[in-house]
């Protein structure tokens, strides 16, 4: 009986396992995908891929499943889904890394430490050395695992702008995987296994468990599944950092986005294809942090002006259609696109003057490094925009 529990219950997981896979590619195939949706579309293959692997191990043997650790786990002989488990834990924490916002070099430097223990695991053929009849490579898995969780923690608990929803995800990701590997080490430092039962109970628990994470995740906070959880809605991440630059006062200044939730009529989101409203309400602060990266890029003068010379050219830049992205702009710009992009270039003109320019050049030398026509079209967008003058700008620099 609690084999055919077992049986339905990896059935279920799988189900919403692959589910889960197709949401993923549903919302993220067509743009420039964030490189966190890898790494949970990894994790999640591998979960899922390893129930695979048990029912396909049930089904051969006739139901005679032989029960230690690696079969605990659901690892079959089959070498390429014993593979893929023996990287469950790499994935899961490149993916938080990744999430909490590690840079690739910080990355790559925090993994080693696993990526030798995975190595050596694959690769090794001495005898497995033991301690207290548990095996090394299991104690340096838990000594690795328990630094990383620390540190995941003290990122979490330092990083003030993390959503509500990165961090209930991020902590349940870290429960199910610390709660499984403490059960698996205790009991394999056990001098005799409990019986099958014991094992099947778990593996149950962890199936429906999963499978009801993966099908609440999928129906009600979709926002995971395009990685687009690290800050609250317009919460303005970027800017507490790069706009502590005085030459970007003005910038900062000025209420470009809508600082709070827009509401959105039913009427305007009908107009939208399903994808694109699935965008709008996941990807929300994917698209303003892109946004506000390139407008400071282009402010420092590190990006021409070319995507800011029509909608479909800054969709382009940031990897969004132009139907999601003219939307966006309408409901969500506090100027329209021609404003916007006069305004972008009075914040260059703006840095640059703070920046000194005009103490060695002219007043068109301005205008051309900010992309206007000529000086005249400058001064009356900047006092426009900034309700100054360009002479009282400079002078106030200059004092």
């Amino acid at each position: 009986m609690i084999e055919s529990v077992a049986v339905l219950s990896s059935i279920f997981l799988v189900a919403t396992g692959f589910f889960f896979l197709k949401r993923i590619w549903e919302l993220n195939y067509g743009i420039d995908i964030r490189r966190e949706v890898y790494y949970l579309g990894l994790l999640i293959f591998c979960f899922t891929g390893n129930r695979v692997s048990f029912l396909f191990n049930f089904f051969e043997s006739g139901g005679d499943v032989v029960f230690d650790l690696s079969e605990h786990l659901g690892v079959s002989q089959t070498p390429i889904f014993s593979f893929l488990i023996l990287l469950l834990p790499l994935f899961l924490f490149t993916y938080l890394f990744s999430s909490l916002g590690f840079s690739k070099k910080s990355l790559i430097i925090h993994l080693i430490p696993l990526l030798l223990v995975i190595v050596v695991d694959l690769y090794n053929q001495t005898p497995v050395i033991k301690i207290n009849n548990l095996e090394l490579k299991g104690i340096l898995l838990g000594l690795i695992s328990l630094g990383y969780i620390i540190e995941i923690l003290i990122r979490l608990v330092k990083g003030k702008n993390y959503s509500d929803v990165m961090v209930v995800w991020v902590l349940l990701l870290l429960f199910i995987y610390s709660s499984g590997l403490t059960k698996i080490l205790y009991v394999n430092s056990l001098m005799q296994y409990p019986g099958p039962d014991t094992y099947y109970d778990g593996f149950i628990y962890a199936n429906i468990f999963l499978g009801t994470t993966f099908l609440v995740v999928r129906f009600k906070f979709q926002r995971i599944l395009t990685c687009d959880i690290r800050y609250e809605f317009l919460k303005k991440d970027i800017l507490e950092k790069e706009v502590s630059d005085r030459r970007l006062q003005s910038y900062r200044a000025t209420d470009i986005w809508r600082s709070k939730e827009v509401f959105l009529s039913k009427r305007a989101l009908d107009e939208l294809s399903a994808r694109s409203r699935n965008l709008i309400e996941l990807s929300s602060n994917e698209i303003l942090s892109r946004l506000m990266a390139l407008e400071i890029k282009f402010i420092r003068g590190e990006q021409d002006f070319k995507p800011f010379e029509s909608i479909h050219d800054l969709s382009q830049q940031i990897g969004y259609d132009s139907e999601l992205m003219e939307f966006w702009l309408s409901n969500y710009c506090n100027f329209s696109f021609s404003e916007y992009s006069k305004l972008i270039r009075v914040f260059r003109a703006d840095y640059l003057i703070l920046d000194g320019f005009l103490f060695q050049h002219k007043a068109e030398q301005l205008a051309e490094k900010s992309y206007f026509s000529n000086r005249v079209t400058l001064y009356n967008n900047f006092k426009k925009y900034l309700n100054t003058t360009i002479s009282e700008r400079s002078r106030k620099m200059k004092v």
